[in-house]
């Protein structure tokens, strides 16, 4: 059986956000493995190149579950039609992952029953609608950033969920053992082209926990496990032996050149990479994000005093800030 690949790797921009900009890496105090819950199902792109399409509207739908409790089903072919046509990014069949972040930033995606199916590139660009853009507007991202070691990998998937990962692929990827693993490339073997996957864990014998998109009947119904260090996360490495990593960054704030990094349901926050802790978790509301007043405000330097009698909070900035 034949499996369709699809991704183009991402050219060279030294303004990549990375993910220490965003989060303390920290390995020593991440657990020996660990995997995310509530995984989508398993997506299957057929005999078209919409793998990074299908790994961004998978890890859109685990947040959906994680954040509201409820699965939503994004589509496919919004992600993959949706580019640039100023000579920018490439406009054939596959995409680059950085690009698809950037379109997800600006644009968003809607959900399936909106826009469904997948197909060729330019099928998939002739059927976004105006309706279609303005169904996908509510679920934007707020910030995407690269992750270049697997310990950064590993930081990302840990504190803001699944993660995008494209790799180059050779001849033995296609055939993993009956557990999942997929072997390490061998000298001589021929270079097939690039795949993004969602990769969501880490074993204690090191591999990445990895979900395909090529239906359930691939490896380990439809998961596998990928060396971590298969190749490298080091942009500066060749293309044909470097592998790229992208995460969803959202609930991040920044005032005074002061950043805090939030996360929906998470008490542990971060100020400028510093692991802290709040008494109640940020949580989503009617589509508003709440979070503690108080932490948020102390964080940038305020202070905070409340008046029990009169039921007021006062925030006050202080002298020289």
């Amino acid at each position: 059986m034949s499996y369709s690949l699809g991704a183009i790797p991402s050219r060279h921009d030294p303004r990549d956000h990375l993910v220490h900009r965003y989060m303390a890496v920290q390995p020593e105090t991440l657990p020996a493995e660990y995997a995310c819950e509530n995984l989508p199902p398993v997506h299957d792109q057929g005999q078209y190149g919409t793998c990074v399409a299908e790994t961004l509207t998978a890890i859109k739908e685990w947040e959906e579950q994680q954040e509201w409790g409820r699965s939503t089903r994004f589509s496919v072919a919004f992600v993959y039609g949706n580019r640039a046509t100023d000579g920018s990014e490439p406009l054939g069949e596959g995409m680059e992952p950085r690009a698809a972040m950037k379109h997800l930033r600006q644009d968003g995606v809607c959900p399936w029953d909106v826009l469904p199916g997948r197909g060729t590139y330019p099928l998939c660009y002739s059927l976004i609608t105006p309706e279609a853009r303005t169904a996908a507007r509510p679920w934007v991202i707020e910030a995407f950033a690269r992750a270049t070691s697997v310990n950064e990998l590993k930081t990302a998937i840990f504190h803001t969920g699944p993660c995008l990962i494209a790799i180059p692929v050779y001849e033995s990827f296609f055939t993993p053992d009956a557990s999942g693993r997929v072997p390490r490339v061998q000298p001589g073997e021929r270079l097939e082209g690039y795949h993004a996957m969602m990769v969501y864990g880490w074993t204690a014998d090191g591999y990445l926990r990895v979900q395909n998109s090529w239906g359930e009947g691939w490896g380990d119904h439809g998961h596998c496990l990928l060396p971590a260090d298969y190749f490298s996360l080091d942009p500066a490495v060749p293309e044909d032996r470097r592998m790229e990593a992208w995460t969803i960054v959202d609930r991040v704030l920044a005032v005074h050149g002061r950043t805090i990094t939030l996360r929906i349901g998470d008490r542990s926050y971060l100020v400028d990479n510093q692991v802290k802790t709040m008494d109640v978790a940020p949580f989503i509301k009617d589509g508003r994000t709440m979070v503690t007043l108080r932490f948020i405000a102390e964080a940038f330097g305020y202070w905070v005093d409340w008046d029990p009698d009169s039921r007021t909070v006062t925030i006050v900035q202080p002298a020289g800030r």
